[in-house]
């Protein structure tokens, strides 16, 4: 019996919209508890849900909760210090810029100042913009887990996800113990490098300029500390859940696609049965192999749709966030090539503080970000299969025997062609090979750049000051010879 086609508009965006209640059969293949899959963002729930940034509590929720109203205090004393101390990060460069007493007795380029001030501002600007983003926005990343966890259930098989489980939870905290645990050195090695550059005392001050008020340097470390590198770990953990759960979406499409695969194999058999079928004199028109691997193309296809639906929401709810991310780290590596390059401000810990944070600033900008490349790449690949899959059946859906498949294939083609799968940066550019690829020339190229432009200046302030130093020579010479003739003629006299 034919089946009805499926029909795409252009001008409906939302045609694949997954439709969350799934039916007995799908839930059924759901093995593991919703709790089970969480346990992979243990870390992140932990730390998020104590701010109140991991889930947007429900509308029937008591308003006046104990719980909840610690959460608002917390989440209010972190946020109200960080903002005016990330402001006042910006004036601070900008204050370099037009050049101050310190950098002038040290004979530094403002230039080069405030790009070695960049990293900071990146850093307490990222953290500030991403926390005010995800409570502005009511952003409920227990709800995109819960349904990343249905769409686990329907794609991977029951008797993989333990495996698959194991593997996330320990990618998941690998990478958070690597981020954790590389930032925090590099803050503190930056730190010693600042106050010896600066030549403060640990139990000295510090001029919080372009003001003139003076507060411990201890007391300044433990305000950033608290403030601006806090902060950043808190919106880097968020980061790490789109890692993770991108890692997820890859193998959700590598089971959707090994499914298709499996089809593949079975068609060269079906079209036999289905020939076979065909040559004898009671043969009804139908084929109960062709309608099952119909029905299973069917299933699929709701699969991908889906897994499009997940990816969309992550778009639209945390694009902002691979958008902040991936700007603060690209401008932190900048402002520690600028003095890893130059060799201004030197101290003993200069040399090991940038290479060591041009190294993890790197990664955090290119690395941490396969995972999407590889689901994303996984998921292009599933037209390919299709289009195996619609060569293999051509002979039956030419003879007018497989057009339920047909139609079915054919509706799956055109969902990949109409809705391909893309992870964005607040829909300003996708996250791809060609991405990561982008970003090292980048920073290469601007390595080089500043190496070119800086050091030439620095070969012209030297040239400048040997030829000051080659004219004082010359009149002191000058001086001595006029010196010298006149005892001469002084002698000859008497």
């Amino acid at each position: 019996m034919p089946r009805k086609r499926f029909s795409f508009s252009p001008s409906d965006t939302m045609v694949v919209k997954h439709d969350l209640s799934f039916s007995k059969e799908v839930l059924s293949v759901i093995s593991l508890k919703k709790s089970n899959i969480q346990q992979v963002f243990s870390w992140q729930s932990f730390v998020l849900n104590i701010f109140g940034l991991w889930y947007r509590s429900p509308a029937d929720a008591p308003k006046g909760c104990t719980l909840q109203r610690v959460r608002h205090f917390i989440y209010l004393i972190l946020i109200i210090p960080a903002t005016p101390i990330s402001l006042y990060l910006v004036v601070r460069s900008l204050a370099a810029l037009s050049g101050d007493q310190a950098v002038a007795d040290k004979e530094e380029r403002p230039v080069v100042r405030a790009l070695a001030l960049l990293p900071n501002i990146a850093i307490a600007i990222r953290a500030i913009c991403v926390i005010l983003f995800l409570s502005a926005g009511h952003i409920d990343l227990r709800g995109l887990i819960c349904e990343l966890e249905i769409l686990v259930g329907s794609t991977i098989p029951k008797e993989k996800l333990l495996r698959h489980l194991s593997r996330w939870t320990i990618f998941n905290t690998v990478v958070v113990i690597y981020c954790v645990g590389s930032f925090f050195p590099v803050c503190v090695l930056n730190g010693f490098h600042m106050t010896e550059s600066l030549e403060l005392a640990t139990n000295g001050s510090v001029m919080l300029k372009p003001f003139t008020l003076e507060i411990p340097v201890w007391a300044y470390v433990m305000l950033e500390a608290m403030f601006s590198w806090f902060p950043y770990v808190l919106s880097q953990l968020v980061l790490l859940c789109m890692v993770t759960s991108c890692l997820m979406v890859f193998d959700c499409f590598t089971a959707l696609n090994n499914s298709l695969t499996a089809l593949e194999a079975k068609m060269p058999g079906v079209a036999g049965k289905e020939r076979q079928l065909e040559a004898e004199l009671n043969w009804t028109g139908s084929c109960i192999e062709l309608d099952l691997m119909t029905s299973e193309v069917e299933t699929l296809m709701n699969a991908r749709a889906g897994l499009f639906h997940f990816i969309e929401r992550l778009n639209h709810n945390l694009g902002f966030v691979i958008l902040f991310s991936y700007l603060s780290d690209v401008v932190s590596t900048a402002g520690m090539l600028t003095v890893l390059v130059t060799h201004e401000e030197q101290s003993s810990v200069s040399f090991p503080a940038k290479l060591l944070g041009t190294i993890v600033f790197i990664s955090y900008a290119t690395v941490l970000y396969i995972p999407m490349v590889l689901a994303t790449e996984s998921a292009g690949h599933t037209n390919l299969i299709l289009y195996r899959i619609t060569m293999e059946g051509y002979a039956l859906i030419k003879a007018q025997v497989g057009n339920g498949l047909g139609n079915v294939l054919a509706d799956f083609r055109l969902l990949i062609t109409m809705f391909p799968v893309h992870l964005s940066a607040a829909r300003i550019f996708h996250i791809d090979r060609n991405f990561i690829v982008a970003s090292f020339s980048l920073l290469f190229t601007f390595a080089i750049l500043l190496e070119e432009l800086l050091g030439q200046m620095s070969v012209k302030a030297l040239i400048e000051q040997a030829s000051n130093t080659s004219s004082l020579l010359e009149a002191m010479l000058g001086n001595s010879t006029n010196v010298s003739v006149t005892s001469h003629g002084g002698t000859d006299g008497l």
